[in-house]
């Protein structure tokens, strides 16, 4: 899932093109509501928490990979191979599937993963590939963004409403079924008139998700926009992410640098913000407006500053998980990013605690919650946390 050094490829190739346009796009803002944050009370109770590591073991890997789940199985997926090897909640070996190709028990690459109706399906750059309970191939769909405006157009004036400016975001991506038919997937631009390195505007008013309709292929709406804690910095394209989960119609969101968790509805409708800062040791941004900047300061910058990443929600007990990382302080000899795990009650945080490293894709299968996930690829040990609240 993570690709950086591919992404950046990506990128360099559009900025290098575009460098020398700086100019801005003129279009009219978009409405905002007013945010007013919900009070968010402190009353921890759970201050530690003991995790379990599951140890699959021989399974042949190529040392970069991760963790997900469907209902009834954890799954394995080696971002080399591009195979899924799937266990039982146990870590019982069960079968070894996909591959790296174009056949039918085959796929490219693993981008996202989500398991729906009994199917297997990934996002790949512009493709969704659709694979039955069997692992057998059934359909690959391409995403279509609506370029109804012309090239002219689309270059010159460059509104933030324009599909046809718009694209995957190919780096910290998520799919997710709205219903039967619409998937959700994060959207972000590299116009040279518009984009998160060069334009303030673009953290104002730049779109963050798309509605794809998995029959037709056809993106149906764009929608969404960043807070406004963008607007303080000039710019931290380094953390342009934002992570997202939906429950009961709501869509629950985390950006980066932001302390609020802020929730919508489908149509992102304002609905509620809350949330304290964590246990931040180092969140002094480096500001960049030049793409050579941001090339040289972006790997230290995630791995030394701290920020917001996955969240999780379990409407049955008015639970909300949100992990982040705290950064590390200049003196720090250490080279790995501290990461924690904040346990929210309704508006109360209850808890903010130590976690694993790599601790993300969370899932709840009674009665326990799991996570991925342990690497260690010089002995060929992998496995999965599990844990208790």
């Amino acid at each position: 899932m993570k690709r950086t050094n591919v992404i950046l490829c990506l990128r360099i190739f559009i900025w290098l093109l575009l460098l020398s346009c700086n100019q801005e796009a003129n279009y009219k803002n978009i409405k905002r509501p007013k945010i007013e944050p919900a009070k968010t009370v402190k009353n921890i109770r759970i201050d530690k928490i003991h995790f379990d590591t599951i140890f699959i073991k021989q399974i042949a890997f190529s040392g970069k990979g991760f963790f997900d789940f469907s209902t009834d199985s954890v799954i394995f997926f080696d971002d080399v191979f591009a195979t899924a090897s799937t266990y039982s909640f146990e870590g019982k070996k069960g079968t070894r599937h996909l591959g790296l190709g174009n056949g039918p028990s085959e796929i490219r690459g693993f981008q996202n993963y989500v398991y729906h109706n009994g199917k297997h399906i990934f996002m790949n750059n512009w493709n969704v590939y659709t694979y039955n309970r069997n692992w057998q191939l059934e359909n690959i769909k391409t995403i279509t963004f609506d370029v109804r405006h012309s090239e002219k157009e689309l270059m010159n004036n460059p509104r933030p409403d324009y599909q046809g400016i718009y694209e995957v975001k190919y780096f910290q991506n998520k799919i997710t079924f709205i219903n039967d038919s619409i998937i959700l997937f994060n959207i972000e631009s590299s116009h040279p008139l518009f984009n998160f390195l060069m334009h303030k505007e673009y953290y104002k008013e730049s779109r963050i998700f798309a509605k794809l309709n998995y029959n037709t292929e056809l993106v149906d709406e764009i929608f969404g926009y960043k807070p406004l804690t963008y607007l303080n910095y000039h710019f931290i394209p380094s953390f342009d992410y934002y992570h997202y989960y939906i429950c009961d119609d709501k869509i629950y969101i985390n950006f980066e640098p932001d302390s609020l968790i802020y929730i919508y509805d489908f149509d992102f409708n304002f609905i509620k913000a809350f949330g304290l800062a964590g246990n931040m040791k180092n969140i002094n941004y480096i500001e960049t407006d030049t793409y050579q900047k941001y090339y040289n300061l972006v790997k230290d910058e995630r791995t030394s500053k701290g920020y917001y990443y996955d969240i999780y929600v379990i409407p049955e007990k008015n639970i909300i998980l949100r992990c982040y990382k705290t950064g590390i302080t200049p003196e720090s000899d250490s080279e790995i990013n501290p990461e924690r795990m904040q346990i929210y009650r309704n508006d109360t945080l209850i808890g903010d605690i130590p976690t694993p490293f790599r601790f993300k894709n969370i899932t709840f299968k009674k009665p326990y919650f799991y996570a991925d996930g342990y690497i260690d690829a010089e002995n060929n040990i992998v496995g999965f946390y599990r844990f208790k609240l």
